[in-house]
């Protein structure tokens, strides 16, 4: 399947334009994958080889895969990930065989976190070549477009914060129009329109508030994210934040105002995790059993998310976009973890659980910069991002069988491009059906 998608974009009308395309033959040195020793997620994020940090390389995919946080490191979960560690070496072994054979004045990749791309990442800050990074995003005319992070990564506070300046300052528009672009992002989102990223809300039912909410109350929004697509980044990360993990972290809030009645939290868990049987999604049901002035949202509930940040006081966010969202939409917002936008100033970024707690019970918190988050939404939504030369994919969405698939479409000719949706959703369905993966985790986070 994954031979015949290839070759029918190669020879669609769009892709053949493309001078000198050539491919280079993996050749396996026949060697062992390396051995390594670890016994703790600790241990594999240091692991390096030949100066690629190989662990979050392999960890990264792992959670693609997975979506297991906490694996238990058992004999399953080694006889599996030794196999990523091993192709993460290979894939390092032959990209150094690519660069001292053809000397590329370039490399160019698809995001930095996976053992397909960090190894692109980490070889070329060691040999000093030029790399530039790629993200996907939707342009106001809901069109597939390049966002290029440069020698950097999509996940980088300074990077993004840099990117973000420099679209606003240097875009062709007035003032006005640029201001209307970025309303369009925020007013887009919440009426369940395709924009920059995929939808989230659209089953939620607008107005509805949990039951029993009293707005006499401090209420306070909680909304987490998918942590799974940002624990295998890189140690500095993690740094100078109030959690560098969720759980312990509404734990935390949670205990620190439950003796408080004139405070409510509200945690609306992340749509993303619908599904999901990890603890660190089952667990936070838990929280409000021994919590009672906390209440947990599950991902599926039709309570809207855009009516939560309406009515409540504060919003606390552990890096998803409605951060800059609820700052757009008049809300002060407190972030606690690291993400795309805590250098735009959309947010209050303490760097210790005493002072998220502080933030919380702060009087008349003034809302950050509404030009800021308008600054955000322009970034993603206009149309001066770099599109597609050679086909010009989106996204759409499909069930099959009993799943549901994001694939994406190409004009490659009517027939043609069915055969392209059948081979992605198909070979989706048959991957994930016969993916033999460790599925136990670790309760000690818990415990």
């Amino acid at each position: 399947m994954c031979r015949s998608y290839l070759q029918t974009i190669l020879s669609s009308r769009e892709v053949r334009r493309h001078k000198d395309i050539r491919w280079i033959a993996y050749k396996d040195n026949g060697l062992p994958f390396p051995t390594f020793e670890y016994a703790s997620m600790e241990d594999i994020k240091k692991l390096k080889y030949k100066g690629v940090s190989i662990g979050y390389a392999a960890y990264s995919t792992f959670l693609s895969s997975t979506r297991n946080l906490y694996p238990k490191i058992n004999p399953e979960f080694r006889a599996y990930f030794d196999k990523l560690l091993g192709i993460a070496c290979k894939y390092t072994d032959f990209t150094l065989g690519i660069i001292e054979n053809d000397r590329p004045d370039l490399i160019c990749s698809i995001n930095s976190r996976s053992v397909c791309s960090r190894p692109l990442w980490d070889i070329s800050r060691m040999k000093g070549i030029q790399y530039d990074c790629w993200e996907g995003a939707y342009n106001r005319s809901n069109q597939y477009c390049k966002l290029s992070f440069g020698n950097s990564t999509p996940h980088d506070p300074e990077t993004n914060r840099r990117v973000i300046e420099e679209k606003w300052n240097k875009s062709r528009l007035p003032l006005a129009d640029r201001i209307k672009v970025g309303e369009d992002f925020f007013q887009k989102r919440r009426n369940s329109i395709p924009s920059g990223d995929k939808l989230y809300v659209k089953d939620q039912v607008q107005g509805l508030l949990p039951e029993g909410f009293d707005p006499a109350k401090h209420n306070i929004l909680i909304l987490n994210s998918s942590e799974d697509e940002y624990a295998a980044l890189y140690e500095e990360y993690v740094e100078g934040i109030p959690f560098r993990v969720q759980y312990p972290g509404i734990k935390y809030i949670a205990e620190s105002l439950s003796d408080d009645s004139n405070y409510h939290l509200y945690l609306r868990i992340h749509p993303n995790l619908k599904g999901i049987s990890y603890l660190y999604h089952t667990k936070l049901y838990e929280l409000a059993e021994k919590n009672p002035n906390l209440t947990v949202i599950p991902p599926d509930s039709p309570v809207s998310t855009y009516s939560l940040i309406d009515a409540c006081e504060k919003v606390m966010v552990f890096g998803s976009t409605t951060g800059p969202e609820a700052t757009y939409w008049g809300k002060p917002v407190i972030l606690m973890s690291n993400c795309a936008y805590p250098l735009i100033n959309v947010s209050y970024t303490p760097r210790t659980p005493e002072e998220v707690i502080e933030l919380v019970k702060t009087p008349d918190l003034p809302p950050k910069d509404r030009l800021q988050a308008i600054k955000f939404g322009y970034y993603y939504l206009n149309d001066e991002n770099e599109g597609y030369k050679y086909f010009h994919p989106y996204r759409d969405h499909k069930k099959l069988l009993g799943r549901s698939f994001d694939y994406h479409k190409l004009e490659a000719g009517p027939l043609r491009s069915k055969w392209l949706i059948l081979l992605q959703t198909a070979g989706k369905y048959f991957y994930y059906k016969h993916l033999d993966y460790p599925q136990e985790e670790d309760p000690a986070l818990y415990e």
